[in-house]
């Protein structure tokens, strides 16, 4: 099932002196059907995505764009699926350090003012214009109707 997040935290429903688990996640797809969280401030992008990070000629990134599944933009893909019916898909992770390793060059590979602890400007990262409309249609469906 497609979702966008993924928290975790503590004391859910559980004693503070208890051992706890908190998380949450944001469902975006459920039985072929976007869904989307419709909350004042909490407004989630419904339905499956993608994310196709770009870069300059030099490797450097330049900026991000969260996409519709189908959708295709300049850059690299960056998801993709870990586990299918409930098996992880080890080909899909690779081992620990294959992980890290990745994880430093995307690091590396940002604009410097995003790699200080400065107050740095915003990394850009852009929403299509499919998930634009889809979020729209979306909320249009789930809320009812508003008497004038």
């Amino acid at each position: 099932v497609p979702i966008d997040g993924y928290g975790v935290g503590t004391a859910i429903g559980a004693a503070s002196d208890a051992p706890a688990l908190e998380l949450a996640y944001k469902l975006t797809v459920y039985a072929g059907e976007p869904r989307m969280k419709s909350s004042s401030g909490k407004a989630s992008w419904p339905g499956a995505k993608q994310v196709f990070r770009e870069s300059d000629s030099d490797g450097n990134h330049v900026g991000d764009v969260i996409a519709g599944i189908d959708e295709e933009f300049p850059g690299t893909p960056l998801l993709r699926p870990v586990m299918q019916k409930g098996r992880l898909l080890m080909d899909a992770i690779g081992s620990m350090e294959d992980q890290e390793n990745w994880a430093w060059e995307q690091i590396l590979a940002l604009p410097e003012l995003q790699r200080t602890l400065e107050q740095a400007p915003a990394y850009p990262v852009t929403i299509s214009d499919y998930l634009k409309k889809l979020q729209a249609d979306t909320l249009a469906r789930i809320q009812p109707e508003r008497p004038d």
